[in-house]
């Protein structure tokens, strides 16, 4: 064969892949629903996954950008929110870092996580934080924020600055390559450990906030206050030393974040607060459900935009139809309250209120049906501890009730005679005892348990 042949050929044959590398990339583009520019990396944002519904963008830990976390953006073909909503993921166990992020990427594939439950009600833009749980000593995470996290000497110290700066890259490529503009603040959704992030992050950065539901954290949301009923509160339940942790706590800031912070009265993982909590006087010999709602009253009093919530009958869960509900409702600049799916009692800034069914108007009530116990907040439980209850039928007081203990030798059980009864143990038991009633047939049967003991 001849030079200019072979020469041909070889042109021929540089033609041809050009042209098949264009049509793959225009395949691409057509399958996923979005233009070619989408086919290549952004820097450290590329391509994770791509569906007719969705597209998943990872955020790769870029520490000359001042973050070693990873991150998975999801962005929905429509969307309802106008806000960028963040979920702070928790795995829920110590592990390197490199295996906690393959779990968020599994989690983000398959769609098998309590955040998506929210995101398919609500519809937004989503971040997926991959978030370290790798072992630190003394029994402090960064998930949480802690001191010690906050000022360690890892790459994942100051974790709260890197999620600002995962933040700022999320929301710079929405605007500059797929041309959706959302506000610089954002929303944030989780429970537990996750909801404690939020809360703290709360205090250590409310600039970047601007609606959050978070649940189930430890009977002790954080406050933005430096004392609480005459006791110095630090950082992380309180601001006496915020200083120590962040340069951008700004109270007018923290009141303008509207929050849905939750609780389940049948919560039973104790407190990861305990120890701050010990440190308060007013704490003393309290359950965990009265220092909660201590908390609560704070809160709505330091802000115009919180709604507290106790869930009468949950346990350590939530909603995901509430914070759908909420997050929506509160898409705008007004703080709308809402109303829960599941008989709760509530603490907002406009007055303390109770909710049975959100189908009823302003005439809502609690559901007051059967032999039951509450506390003096009117708050029913299965779970109780020292304290004098209430003891209703169908709402009303009764007195002719009859009572039994499963274990008399715990402490003592006396009906008053106002019909109320009074528990009272003097030793700590983390077992507990049963408390069972008796009226008109019906029964009654409640835990009880000492205050610093977990039932």
């Amino acid at each position: 064969m001849s030079k200019k042949k072979i020469w041909v050929l070889v042109t021929l044959v540089c033609v041809l892949f050009v042209s098949c590398s264009s049509i793959s990339k225009e395949v691409l583009a057509v399958d996923s629903g979005l233009p070619d520019r989408n086919v290549k990396d952004f820097g450290n944002i590329a391509v994770f996954l791509t569906e007719s519904a969705r597209t998943v963008y990872r955020i790769s830990a870029s520490p000359e950008d001042g973050y070693c976390i990873n991150a998975y953006l999801v962005v929905p073909t429509n969307r309802a929110l106008e806000h960028l909503l963040v979920h702070p993921v928790k795995i829920g166990k110590e592990q390197p870092y490199e295996k906690s992020d393959k779990e968020v990427q599994d989690i983000v594939k398959t769609k098998r996580y309590h955040g998506y439950r929210v995101d398919n009600l609500v519809n937004p833009v989503s971040l997926y934080l991959a978030l370290p749980e790798t072992k630190m000593q003394d029994g402090f995470r960064h998930l949480s924020l802690d001191k010690t996290a906050l000022l360690g000497n890892d790459e994942f110290k100051h974790l709260d600055l890197q999620v600002c700066r995962v933040l700022d890259a999320a929301l710079s490529f929405l605007r500059e390559e797929l041309k959706i503009d959302l506000p610089d603040k954002v929303d944030m959704s989780g429970y537990s450990g996750e909801g404690e992030f939020i809360v703290r992050f709360a205090l250590l950065h409310p600039q970047r906030l601007h609606a959050v539901c978070a649940g189930g954290i430890s009977w002790s949301p954080a406050l933005p206050l430096a004392e609480l009923y005459g006791s110095i509160i630090d950082y992380p339940l309180g601001v006496n030393d915020i200083e120590k942790y962040s340069d951008d706590f700004d109270l007018n800031a923290w009141k303008e974040i509207k929050f849905f912070i939750d609780m389940g009265m049948k919560d039973d993982r104790g407190s990861y607060n305990k120890g701050d909590l010990n440190n308060l006087k007013w704490t003393k010999n309290l359950e965990y459900q009265a220092i909660w709602l201590k908390f609560c009253d704070a809160y709505a009093n330091t802000t115009e935009n919180a709604e507290l919530v106790s869930y009468s009958n949950l346990n350590h869960t939530y909603i995901e139809e509430d914070y759908a509900s909420f997050l929506l409702a509160n898409d705008g600049d007004l703080f709308v309250k809402t109303y829960p799916t599941q008989n709760a009692f509530i603490i907002s800034s406009e007055g303390t209120e109770y909710y049975s069914n959100p189908k009823e108007t302003a005439q809502n009530s609690r559901d007051v049906s059967g032999l039951k116990a509450s506390d003096p907040y009117g708050t029913y439980f299965s779970g109780c501890g020292n304290g004098t209850y209430t003891v209703t039928y169908n709402g009303e007081p009764v007195f002719d009730y009859t009572f039994e203990v499963s274990d008399p030798s715990y402490g003592t059980v006396t009906k008053n005679g106002d019909g109320s009864l009074t528990l009272y143990a003097e030793k700590e038991n983390a077992v507990g005892t049963y408390v069972t009633l008796r009226y008109k047939g019906e029964s009654f049967k409640f835990h009880w348990y000492r205050p610093s003991a977990k039932p």
